[in-house]
């Protein structure tokens, strides 16, 4: 009996013992998996803005959409240009283009951007994300989503003079051009440091008219309506950020 009866603890031991062994098991298994997830989550975080911020310093050596061409085509043509180097009316001319009110908001214009802006509906903030990092999509939640954090991420930690420099020269063009530099070569065979301000008009729209198939007479009237608005700019102090 008594040989019964300690069997039977015995039993009643390694029953009760071992509930909570599985269950710590079960726990570390669970405590392991978070700790998995915390780094893949901040390790491309971390890289992320240490990228950003190191584009306030040097020029990208190559972008999402650059390194996209090249896979596709091997073409790509791009050269950087410093914003001091460039005429004023250049970065104007692409203010007036794309996104008027670019001084005066955080990466996102509803307003001006609602107005149907040659843009196609995003600020030049949008647009640079996408030129660096993200590529050109039609939409989607995941895609607004993300270009709305890497425009957040590229305004809080660059200046806007800084994103409008990044944006001049990633700016895709057609054929595996990137940047006004070789937009300049490639349309007009002169280096956009003697752009007048008509050329930099044109400049700004040539993208648009190819996607859209402009008329010359379209073309035309689009570059006269980009030199007036841009000297508005000019006039009225809307493009202060991007002064040097």
């Amino acid at each position: 009996m008594a040989k019964q009866s300690s069997t039977r603890s015995k039993s009643d031991h390694q029953a009760t013992s071992g509930k909570p062994g599985s269950d710590s098991r079960w726990e570390r298994v669970r405590r392991l998996v978070v700790r998995i997830f915390a780094w893949m989550v901040t390790i491309p975080f971390i890289t992320f803005i240490a990228t950003v911020g190191l584009f306030g310093l040097i020029n990208p050596p190559i972008t999402t959409p650059m390194a996209l061409q090249y896979i596709k085509s091997r073409a790509v043509s791009q050269q950087s240009v410093a914003l001091d180097l460039l005429p004023r009316h250049l970065p104007l001319a692409f203010m007036a283009a794309e996104d008027s009110e670019y001084c005066h908001h955080w990466g996102f214009d509803l307003v001006s951007l609602s107005k149907s802006d040659v843009g196609g509906g995003a600020s030049i903030s949008q647009q640079t994300a996408r030129n660096l990092f993200l590529g050109q999509s039609s939409g989607g939640t995941l895609f607004r989503l993300l270009e709305s954090f890497v425009t957040g991420a590229l305004e809080l930690i660059l200046s806007k003079r800084r994103i409008m420099e990044l944006y001049l020269n990633t700016r895709q063009y057609h054929g595996g051009v990137f940047g006004v530099a070789a937009a300049a070569r490639q349309h007009f065979d002169t280096d956009p440091i003697e752009f007048s301000e008509e050329e930099s008009a044109l400049l700004a729209v040539q993208f648009h008219s190819v996607e859209k198939e402009w008329s010359d007479a379209q073309i035309q009237q689009r570059m006269v309506a980009i030199l007036e608005s841009a000297r508005q700019l000019a006039k009225d102090g809307r493009a202060s950020c991007i002064e040097g």
